[in-house]
């Protein structure tokens, strides 16, 4: 078995992390609406996506945001998006990344990371409860555009 390397995603990672995001999506996403988003996530430092690799093969992505939010007072790390491989899942990978999401937002002063995920993927929240996390808020979600 390959070790596992965790490191920040780079321009050259975009085809992959597309193909993990549409993975966790079950649908194919506008490549050039990915592409735009990837980019303009990349040149802010408030966005941080970090790649887990094996055998040089990207196998999982992590994607966060750490802002400074009103109603903590303090700034925040958001995990928009975590997935695995289906093919690499069960080998630690998606606690690999959660831990180095958990380092990074420590280094940049938050004082708590947080997600939402879809009612759907069960298995996604039972990680997250062995991850130590809580269930503490209900999310609600409204389309302004027919293209979502």
């Amino acid at each position: 078995m390959d070790m596992i390397t965790i490191r920040e995603a780079t321009a050259a990672d975009l085809e992959p992390i597309y193909a993990l995001i549409c993975e966790l999506e079950q649908c194919e996403l506008s490549h050039a609406g990915f592409d735009h988003a990837f980019t303009l996530q990349r040149e802010d430092p408030r966005y941080r996506c970090l790649i887990a690799e094996e055998g040089g093969n990207a196998v999982g992505v992590l994607n966060m945001r750490m802002e400074w939010q009103l109603h903590h007072a303090a700034r925040i790390a958001e995990v928009m998006e975590l997935v695995v491989s289906p093919e690499a899942r069960g080998k630690g990978i998606g606690r690999q990344l959660l831990d180095a999401a958990r380092e990074v937002a420590r280094v940049q002063g938050c004082v708590q990371i947080e997600l939402v995920s879809n009612r759907r993927r069960l298995d996604a929240h039972r990680f997250y409860a062995r991850e130590q996390m809580t269930q503490s808020h209900v999310g609600f979600t409204q389309p302004l555009s027919s293209d979502l």
